[in-house]
């Protein structure tokens, strides 16, 4: 574990250091398991989630998932996940399957139902979503109210027209106003690195 909480501390320190990142995530899961090991792992993932490194937060909850010896602990572990790749990252299908994986194992999870049933209407409904989104940022006067609006407009445009050229202009102009937009940042990474 000792090995395991210096590259935490090294990701606390700089979210960005991919040798710490990828030496973690090669790291045995049985180092990984205990007590001790879960507080570190879910205090650097949340504190890397507010920081706004949603990516290197979702990697570390993947491996407390991975770790997690308790069926109820993996099931919340499993939906938070799930909550992340939609919410935040914009990843449905992969949040849908960490839903599913969390159904899997208590198939009586509302939670995660919930979810499942969520993501499906806001994929049928996207692009009145994504139009809602705009014109009520175009009425805002708040610069990150505006950012936020803009930034969700761009998701719901992902959602149902990933190549579509507006979805860059409508981060952009988020971005523009508000440049530490975290759902702004993390639409625009994940294009980034589709587009590769």
């Amino acid at each position: 574990m000792a090995n395991a909480a210096l590259l935490l501390q090294n990701l606390r320190d700089d979210p960005m250091d991919d040798q710490a990142l990828a030496s973690l995530l090669g790291t045995a899961v049985d180092e990984l398991r205990g007590e001790e090991s879960a507080r570190l792992l879910a205090s650097t993932r949340r504190m890397l989630r507010d920081r706004g490194a949603l990516e290197v937060a979702s990697k570390i909850l993947d491996l407390e998932i991975g770790s997690c010896t308790e069926t109820e602990m993996q099931v919340r572990l499993l939906a938070e996940q799930g909550t992340l790749q939609v919410d935040e990252l914009g990843a449905d299908d992969a949040g849908q399957a960490y839903f599913r994986r969390a159904l899997e194992i208590d198939p009586g999870n509302r939670e995660a139902q919930q979810w499942l049933d969520a993501v499906e209407l806001i994929r049928d409904n996207a692009p009145a979503f994504a139009e809602k989104f705009k014109l009520e940022a175009d009425a805002a006067t708040d610069r990150d109210l505006k950012s936020r609006l803009l930034a969700s407009s761009a998701m719901m445009l992902a959602r149902f027209a990933p190549d579509s050229d507006e979805i860059d202009e409508v981060l952009r102009q988020a971005l523009e106003l508000a440049p530490r937009n975290r759902r702004a940042e993390a639409v625009l990474k994940r294009r980034l690195r589709i587009k590769g």
